[in-house]
């Protein structure tokens, strides 16, 4: 769609001849310490400084080799400290979330994982639940919770338990191939459930058998959403924050074809008056794993240091609640392609102390 091929790009000036840099290039924008190039197939790179995230890779992040910004692009053009581009068509991304986890330490009584998820739209969505602990030590993971027991709540309904996933009366092991999850060993005492559930707020208790504590993992996957505009919106989880092993590390995975806006929170000041011993400065370090290396992509201590008027604008967007202005909460807005991603929230200070972790999937 974009007429014959493209040419090989060249660059001059740091060597005393050209440098081939990309073939099938269709256009290029250099600017005063960013460039840009689409390819052949629309696809928009950038490479170089990035300190006013004008490489639009959802970042701040400068960047010595090239990264991917977007497809179906026609033009662009680089500015000093922001870029223009034109895209064939404005579409709604596609892009979903598919899978989310929250790795912590797991207590007992009122300091178990419990994790919040949200699902949209108008259809069921099936999913895999899954409470890990044994199997963490597989990836040298100490101190693991070694007895996980999951139960799913809607408000304070409970609708499946699982204590060792090999009791589930489904065929777990098709479903966890289905989606390409990793196997559990047999006999293992890790825990997992298939469920169907409406579009609503569920909770997920893990907790450890006759009060075991340790550090967990607690897994979600989508098999089918049922429709396009339905399936995972939201996640959070509240758990005991400080440092080394009581970092809290939720994952999750986007699938699709372009940026999807991904907003993440690390509250702590913001529980003052509703949960005791809250953590007093939260940070939020974001990364993404591609070919088995993880690279920081976003770092925010205290929320009001990030753009304000934008994380604002997404907290009324999606209905968050307010964050108060200078708090020592902390937040993120980014705009992700698909791939694997990690948020880890830790204390400032290394002090311990509860906090809420809050990721929302925006249109």
């Amino acid at each position: 769609a974009m007429g014959s091929a493209g040419g090989v790009l060249r660059l001059v000036g740091i060597s005393n001849a050209p440098v081939e840099i990309a073939s099938g290039v269709r256009a290029i924008s250099a600017g005063i310490n960013t460039d840009f190039f689409i390819d052949d197939s629309g696809t928009l790179y950038g490479i170089g400084w990035n300190g006013y995230g004008q490489l639009g890779d959802g970042t701040t992040v400068e960047r010595n080799t090239l990264v991917e910004v977007d497809k179906g692009v026609i033009a662009v053009s680089a500015a000093l400290n922001h870029t223009l581009y034109i895209k064939e068509q404005a579409e709604a991304s596609d892009s979903v979330p598919v899978a989310m986890s929250v790795r912590a330490k797991v207590g007992s009584g009122a300091n178990i994982l419990i994790p919040g998820m949200v699902f949209k739209g108008t259809e069921k969505t099936k999913l895999i639940v899954r409470g890990l602990g044994p199997k963490l030590a597989e990836f040298n993971l100490t101190g693991v919770l070694n007895d996980p027991e999951i139960e799913i709540y809607s408000g304070n309904i409970p609708i499946v338990t699982n204590d060792d996933w090999q009791d589930a009366p489904e065929d777990l092991a098709a479903y966890f191939q289905e989606v390409g999850l990793s196997t559990l060993n047999s006999g293992a005492k890790d825990s997992a459930a298939y469920l169907e559930l409406d579009p609503g707020p569920y909770t997920m208790h893990l907790r450890g058998v006759n009060n075991r504590q340790g550090i967990g993992l607690a897994e979600v996957y989508v098999v089918d959403s049922g429709s396009s505009d339905s399936g995972l919106l939201a996640l959070s989880a509240r758990a005991e924050v400080g440092a080394g092993d009581r970092v809290v590390i939720p994952g999750f995975v986007i699938t699709g074809n372009g940026p999807r806006r991904v907003l993440i929170r690390g509250v702590g000041p913001g529980l003052a008056g509703k949960v005791p011993g809250y953590l007093p400065d939260p940070v939020i370090e974001v990364f993404r794993t591609a070919d088995g290396e993880s690279t920081s992509i976003a770092f925010n201590d205290d929320w009001n240091n990030y753009d304000t008027d934008a994380l604002k604008a997404a907290f009324d967007e999606i209905g968050a609640g307010p964050l108060v202005d200078g708090s020592y909460d902390a937040a993120v807005l980014l705009f992700l392609s698909p791939g694997i991603y990690t948020a880890h929230i830790r204390s400032y200070d290394n002090n311990l102390g509860v906090g809420l972790i809050e990721m929302f999937f925006l249109d």
